[in-house]
Order: structure tokens, then C-alpha cells, then sequence
């Protein structure tokens, strides 16, 4: 798709679900380990359980006290689901960060260009394109748009993105199908769309706002 399309949908996208402000920053290091706990759950499930997380260990330092930790966080991060194999990740980062920087702390990357934070971060086990790119735009406020399952299917339907393109594989394609200065704005549009009108079961077609500029609406698709 062209991206004088791509533009025109955007701006469509934004002016129908407005041009949505950023909520406080986190801390880069907080975003990372509540995207991790985020996996394969729900927002207000995953909030929940990092809201209880940090109230049980107040400084991430603590989770390196003893061997015996790993119980612990495991019991906290339980409701999100996955709670052992996230409680080793999110252990193992906490680790590898004061390896690399000597103390566990993040704020390194606040000063570093895009393609080196995801570098930085993917090189760490447990860590995704998609976590990467969710501390750049929620901590760091980058202008860059995390491919979640929303992102991923209203982008591959309408077009901006070939069908068969991988998640990961999105995150590259679409930040740079996406106009610079847009990318987060749409980010939020496109995952209000998804989750209103380009649902994954029975997407309401007839009341998209860039259905002329869809390649699933114009291949008669779906459903009327």
C-alpha cells in the first residue's frame, strides 16, 4: 500500500478515536518487567499483578536476595498465568541489568537512539521485539508503535502489511510504513479499532471509518 494511503488512514483512524494524550511515563526498567508479566493475559489483569509485585518487593533489588525468591514472585504474578516461567525472566533480567550496569537500573537507555535500546534489550532472555518496543513508546516516549494482536490484525486487514507478515517481523514493516510523528497516535487508534469495530470474530465492516481504503472490506470478506 502506498503511503499516501497509509496517511490518509491514520488521520482517519486518529480524528474518529482522537489524538489520545500519553499517560505518565514509567520507569524504563518498571515498563519492562510489567510487559513481562503482561504476556498472555489481560490490561487490567496485568496491572493488577504488577501493582501487587511492586508492592511486595519495593526495589527490584530485592528479588536477588535468595535463591528462594523465585517461590515468592511466583506466588505474586500467579493470576497473570505463566508465573514460573516469567518469575525466572523477570529474576534473570534483573540480574543481567546489574551485570551490565552495575546497579539495576535502566536509565542508560532514556540517552540512547531507538535501534540500540531494542538491541540492548532483545539481547536479553524473555525479551521480545514487542516488549522492546513497548518501553520505548510508554517509558522513553519514542514515536514508535508496539505490534500487539489488535495492531497486528487491523494493519494486515486493511493492508498496510502483507497477511503473512510474523508479529515481529510487523514491528520493522510497519514503523516504517507509518508517518514519522504518527506511530504512537496510531498505535492507539488502530488497537481502539480493533478492539471496537476490526474485532477478531464478526469485524463490524459496515461501520469502519477506512473501509474504502480496506483490502478486507473491498475483497467482500466479511460478513454484511
Amino acid at each position: 500500500m502506498e503511503k499516501k494511503y497509509i496517511e490518509k488512514i491514520v488521520e482517519t483512524l486518529i480524528d474518529e478515536y482522537g489524538a489520545l494524550e500519553r499517560e505518565n511515563l514509567a520507569d524504563p526498567l518498571d515498563e519492562l518487567i510489567r510487559t513481562i508479566t503482561s504476556q498472555n493475559t489481560t490490561d487490567r489483569l496485568s496491572d493488577k499483578v504488577f501493582k501487587s509485585l511492586k508492592e511486595r518487593f519495593p526495589r527490584w533489588d530485592m528479588l536477588l536476595a535468595s535463591d528462594g525468591i523465585k517461590d515468592e514472585v511466583e506466588e505474586v504474578i500467579r493470576p497473570a498465568g505463566l508465573a514460573p516461567t516469567k518469575a525466572e525472566r523477570i529474576i534473570g533480567i534483573i540480574r543481567t541489568i546489574r551485570e551490565r550496569e552495575g546497579s539495576i537500573t535502566l536509565d542508560r537507555l532514556r540517552e540512547m537512539p531507538d535501534d540500540e535500546v531494542v538491541s540492548y534489550l532483545i539481547s536479553m532472555k524473555g525479551v521480545g521485539l514487542k516488549t522492546a518496543y513497548c518501553v520505548l513508546a510508554f517509558s522513553l516516549s519514542r514515536d514508535v508503535s508496539p505490534v500487539d494482536t489488535h495492531i497486528h490484525r487491523v494493519s494486515t486487514r486493511i493492508g498496510i502489511i502483507p497477511d503473512d507478515t510474523t508479529r515481529e517481523k510487523a514491528h520493522y514493516i510497519l514503523n516504517d510504513m507509518l508517518p514519522e510523528g504518527r506511530r504512537y497516535l496510531a498505535h492507539l487508534a488502530m488497537i481502539k479499532h480493533g478492539r471496537i469495530v476490526c474485532k477478531a470474530r464478526k469485524p463490524q465492516c459496515s461501520d469502519c471509518c477506512v473501509k474504502i481504503h480496506c483490502d478486507y472490506y473491498n475483497s467482500g470478506r466479511f460478513d454484511s
